[in-house]
């Protein structure tokens, strides 16, 4: 929230459980996991918070480098997160962090302002999407860009389907895209304009052959 608050509901009765604390300015950014009931947040004030859902608490905060995390990823099996600011003079890090140590242990370099990510810790691989109309692969190991793909219009969701390298983005102008992640043979295998306005949000699961978007239009889309 702009007030700096988390807050936990219960979708099925549509009532707040709890508000969490924390943050000295508004949260901009946030990735769950429900298995494990933690959250990691990021903020103006230049923090990221790790928290604790089943007792509503903080157990950790990370200091990201006097700008915000405008956008996240995790790997919550190997403790692992993305986060990404706009510091132009830094060449608009994306952050790696330690989340068993608050730590940052590499940082890749975008060269733009990075809207969306995913991560897959596993396999060293990372995915971001930008405001340079450009989607990009990253091998984590060496923190060097394996390959870039460039869009139409700023990247503003992004959902990846690692063991099938296939990946969805969102654009600015309410587009998807459908792209393939082999690094042999990349690209763009489906474009069209699902909404009237930017892609906030996508889930894929390519096993299944289901997406879902959703957008600033106020339409959430299942796709198949």
């Amino acid at each position: 929230s702009y007030d700096g608050t988390l807050a936990l509901w219960d979708v099925a009765e549509n009532k707040r459980l709890a508000t969490m604390r924390g943050h000295g300015d508004a949260v901009v950014s946030m990735v769950v996991d429900w298995q494990s009931r933690r959250a990691l947040t990021g903020s103006h004030d230049c923090r990221l918070k790790l928290w604790d859902l089943d007792h509503c608490i903080c157990v950790g905060t990370f200091l990201s480098k006097d700008h915000p995390a405008f956008c996240l990823a995790a790997d919550w099996a190997a403790g692992r997160a993305l986060s990404a600011s706009w510091d132009r003079h830094q060449g608009h890090p994306i952050r790696v962090w330690d989340l068993h140590t608050g730590q940052h242990t590499s940082v890749l370099r975008a060269g733009a302002k990075t809207r969306c990510l995913a991560l897959d810790w596993a396999s060293n691989r990372a995915a971001s999407g930008g405001e340079d109309a450009t989607l990009r692969l990253w091998d984590l190991s060496t923190s060097v860009e394996v390959f870039s793909l460039p869009t139409e219009h700023a990247v503003t969701a992004l959902a990846v389907d690692w063991p099938a390298l296939r990946a969805l983005t969102g654009d600015g102008v309410g587009g998807l895209r459908l792209w393939k992640l082999d690094a042999e043979d990349p690209g763009c295998l489906a474009a069209l304009r699902a909404h009237a306005d930017v892609v906030s949000g996508l889930a894929l699961d390519w096993a299944a052959g289901r997406a879902a978007s959703a957008s600033h239009d106020g339409a959430a889309k299942r796709w198949s």
